[in-house]
């Protein structure tokens, strides 16, 4: 189950295997736990972000408020309605 997450400007954002949630702190993010980020339509990546320092192992990319949301809207994060 997908939660609806609070954004902030003031948050970094990074995508992720899923696979390096195994190894997460949560802690050290604001999710609270590995079924709570939002995943790709097709399960193998993961957004999770934070304020503040960067979660140990972080190496992807990091995204400010406006990178993520245009990440977002793409058909790997977003199903499209076929009319």
């Amino acid at each position: 189950m997908q939660t609806k997450h609070n954004m902030a400007s003031n948050d970094t954002y990074c995508i992720v295997p899923v696979a390096y949630l195994e190894t997460l702190d949560f802690s050290t993010v604001k999710d609270t736990s590995i079924d709570t980020v939002r995943r790709s339509i097709d399960g193998t990546l993961a957004v999770i972000f934070w304020d503040g320092d960067a979660p140990a192992g972080i190496e992807w990319p990091t995204f400010n408020l406006e990178g993520i949301r245009a990440e977002m809207a793409t058909e790997q994060w977003t199903e499209t309605m076929d009319e």
